[in-house]
This record gives structure tokens, C-alpha cells and sequence, in this order.
């Protein structure tokens, strides 16, 4: 008689163990990737958003027209307004400033405002100046509680955001001059 041997096919155990730890691994290098990717992001989508929000502002200012009566809630200019005292934030408030309440070209309560919370992980961890304020028509630009930042003495807005995850790490600085100009730069 003849000796037949069956061959069994399939993967050992072994195999099997080495192909799972190596898709785990895999798994894991591309979650941690994305998780940064998606902090980046929220840092630029923020940074972006800030940009938007002050053009915004600059906008309603342009759009507001002044009445020749002053009626309780006439409004004197649009701003930004960043809690100076207590950086880093993780949100700023758009206001409209009205002209009966308050110090005119500054965010004071009871003025219509708008809360805007930062994306998770992103932070605003320095800025020269307590408010950006648009008045119209033209619009003029008036700087709440200004300070000259040593770093930067050319008399323009400095508002710093960055990761909170990375704080020595690179951040945006967005800068708005005296003439209504609004840049961004990546600082590294």
C-alpha cells in the first residue's frame, strides 16, 4: 500500500499572531497621525475663523448707518473682544457697541455680543490689545486697553492662537493695522 500524506492548508497560529500585531500597529501609527492632523486643523480653522469675525465686524460697521437721533440702542461700532486678564482663552465675543452704554470703543455688558468658543485643543495665548473695535462709516479702528508688545512695535493688534498640546511648538499670529488690514502669518 501507498502512504498518502494530506497537507493541511491554512495559517499557523504563529502566522496568524504576527499578522494581527502588525495590523494593530498599523492601526494605532495611523489613529495617533490623524489625531494630530486634526488639532492642526482646528488651529488653522480657528485661526481662519478669528480672520472672518473681524472682517465681519469691519463689515457691520461699514453697513451701519448713524442715525441723527440717538436711540437707545444705537450702535457706535462692531468689535472683537479677547479677556486680556485671564490668557490664554479659549473664546472671544463679537459685540456691537452701543453708544449709551459704557465706554464707546469697548465691550462692555449689556451690549449685544455673540460668544465664540475655540475649537478643542486651541487656544489664544497672547494679544496686545482687550478689543478691536470697527466704528463706522468709514470704519475707524479703535484698540481697547492698547499695549505696545516690546516684540512688536509698530503700533498694530497682535493676537497669538496655538495648540495647547504644543505650546513651544509653532503658532498663527494675526495682525491688524491702523488702516483695517488683517494678515496672517505662521510663526515657527
Amino acid at each position: 500500500m501507498r502512504n498518502i500524506i494530506f497537507k493541511k492548508e491554512g495559517f499557523t497560529i504563529i502566522e496568524m499572531m504576527v499578522t494581527l500585531s502588525i495590523v494593530t500597529l498599523l492601526t494605532v501609527m495611523v489613529l495617533a497621525y490623524s489625531r494630530q492632523s486634526e488639532s492642526v486643523t482646528n488651529l488653522i480653522r480657528d485661526s481662519d475663523k478669528l480672520i472672518f469675525e473681524l472682517r465681519r465686524a469691519q463689515n457691520l460697521a461699514m453697513l451701519t448707518l448713524q442715525p441723527t437721533t440717538t436711540p437707545a440702542t444705537s450702535v457706535c461700532g462692531w468689535g472683537i473682544y479677547i479677556n486680556k486678564k485671564a490668557l490664554p482663552q479659549t473664546q472671544y465675543i463679537l459685540f456691537s457697541d452701543f453708544c449709551n452704554i459704557g465706554t464707546r470703543g469697548q465691550y462692555d455688558s449689556g451690549e449685544e455680543s455673540e460668544i465664540i468658543n475655540l475649537l478643542k485643543g486651541v487656544e489664544i495665548f497672547k494679544s496686545n490689545v482687550g478689543s478691536v473695535v470697527f466704528v463706522p462709516p468709514e470704519p475707524t479702528i479703535v484698540f481697547g486697553s492698547f499695549e505696545e508688545d516690546p516684540d512688536e512695535l509698530d503700533g498694530n493688534v497682535h493676537i497669538r492662537m496655538r495648540l495647547i498640546s504644543q505650546p513651544k511648538e509653532s503658532y498663527y499670529k494675526i495682525r491688524v493695522t491702523q488702516a483695517g488690514q488683517i494678515f496672517k502669518t505662521l510663526k515657527e
